[in-house]
C-alpha cells in the first residue's frame, strides 16, 4: 500500500489506520481481526539483489489495527471505479 505524500509531509492518523486496514485485508485479515502492520517511507526500501520483487526495508514502525467492518465498508464504498 502506497499513500502519496509531499516532500516533509507527514501522514495523518486516520490516513494510516485507512492504509493499514487495507493492507491487512490484502494480506488476508478479516474484520474483527487485530493485525500489525509495518510501514516506512519508500526511500527506506531497497531492493534485495537476486531476489527480484523482494525489498529489504529500514526504519520502518509499526501500528497494531484492529480491523473494524464500519471503516472497511467506508473504504469499499470510496474506491475509485
Amino acid at each position: 500500500m502506497v499513500v502519496r505524500l509531499g516532500r516533509g509531509e507527514e501522514i495523518d492518523e486516520q490516513t494510516l489506520l485507512d492504509a493499514a486496514s487495507l493492507a491487512a485485508v490484502a494480506a488476508g485479515a478479516k474484520p474483527g481481526d487485530r493485525v500489525e502492520v509495518a510501514y516506512t517511507r519508500v526511500k527506506n526500501l531497497h531492493p534485495v539483489k537476486g531476489q527480484p520483487g523482494r525489498a529489504a526495508v529500514s526504519n520502518e514502525r509499526s501500528i497494531l489495527v484492529h480491523l473494524e467492518a464500519d471503516r472497511l465498508e467506508r473504504l469499499r464504498l470510496s474506491r475509485k471505479e
